[in-house]
């Protein structure tokens, strides 16, 4: 799973100098450690010990992917994000509108010694055969954490979302509650897939939302996409073109 499959997975679960009390939430998927830490307008995601991490920042709606296998890192910028807006809306199609609900089941579980209300998670586009997901959510207030600490997760979750190249209402970022398990349904069976083992207020220090230190760049998403219409053929490249002017003649005449 990737680290920005399991932030989307586990959406609701959810420095300058020195250190501060972040909440950082801490379980398993399966024998696979889940951390995310979240502090002001900074989020840390984290996936397995070693593997991939993410940073966000929303005060400057800057994302970076890390890869400590290889020591170097991928950024993704509110530039990016703009440029690959303008890409997506050249191809044309309507915009897709998906809602994201919690009903609560009237079940309650126990996690970390707290009781927690079972909901089921209701997407407004998902087909029959989705996989379904339950979350059991302790209630705000619960290990001294707020909905108020939720916020840089919200704020990656309405940039996420923005890459679908359409206006996406993200009602999950008024979840209900603390999340502390979840459960999928596959096949008609339910499995758990999280289960928090640490919630807790602790001092991060400023380096968890920085690049290590030496190590190196990899080409950003801008580039990326670059390159991409680079290879297009020469034609298609001219098609584009023409509709961004078609585009920016129409709103200037408004």
């Amino acid at each position: 799973m990737t680290i920005v499959r399991a932030a989307a997975a586990a959406l609701a679960f959810a420095l300058a100098s020195g250190a501060s009390a972040a909440v950082v939430i801490e379980g398993k998927e399966g024998d696979k450690t889940q951390r995310f830490v979240m502090d002001g307008k900074k989020l840390r995601l984290e996936s397995g010990e070693g593997s991939e991490a993410m940073i966000f920042d929303a005060a400057t709606q800057r994302s970076i992917q890390l890869d400590p296998a290889t020591k170097t890192y991928t950024e993704f910028k509110k530039e990016d994000l703009d440029k690959l807006q303008a890409m997506m809306k050249e191809r044309g199609g309507p915009k897709k509108v998906r809602t994201t609900k919690y009903e609560k089941t009237g079940k309650t579980d126990t996690a970390l010694g707290k009781s927690c209300d079972v909901y089921r998670v209701v997407e407004s586009d998902a087909e029959a055969d989705d996989t379904e997901q339950t979350l059991c959510l302790a209630p705000f207030g619960t290990f001294g954490v707020n909905r108020e600490d939720f916020a840089p997760f919200r704020a990656f979750g309405e940039f996420a979302s923005q890459l679908s190249g359409g206006e996406v209402e993200r009602s999950w970022a008024d979840v209900p509650g603390i999340p502390v398990i979840a459960w999928e349904k596959e096949d008609g069976q339910r499995k758990e897939t999280f289960r928090a083992t640490k919630v807790e207020r602790r001092s991060v220090p400023a380096t968890a939302f920085e690049v290590p230190a030496g190590w190196k760049k990899g080409p950003s998403v801008g580039e990326q996409m670059r390159d991409m219409q680079q290879q297009m053929p020469p034609e298609v490249q001219e098609q584009m073109q023409q509709r961004t002017r078609e585009q920016m003649k129409h709103q200037g005449a408004k």
